[in-house]
């Protein structure tokens, strides 16, 4: 599955759960940066759902968005930075 949507974190997590329920092994999950003392409200949403994404259960791949990416090209780091995943065994 991949889950593309705002940061809303009662939704998302709502979808999350009909995921398990369906019998989704991993979600692919587009998303941006995540931080939970952020003064901005989509930052720290980001975080719920990643948490919630976690406690699923699932496995998971976190995907950064294409301005993150650039963002990061453009100070001279690498296009791909490593981000956590939860495979649960799951290929």
């Amino acid at each position: 599955m991949v889950l593309v949507s705002p940061a809303i974190p009662a939704q998302e997590l709502n979808v999350v759960g009909s995921a398990v329920r369906a019998g989704v092994d991993h979600v692919v999950k587009i998303t941006s940066k995540a931080s939970a003392d952020s003064p901005i409200a989509r930052r720290r949403g980001q975080t719920g759902i990643a948490n919630g994404l976690i406690a699923s259960g699932l496995g998971y791949c976190p995907i950064r968005t294409l301005q993150e990416c650039s963002r990061r090209c453009s100070a001279g780091r690498a296009p791909s930075t490593p981000l956590p995943s939860k495979s649960n065994g799951r290929p």
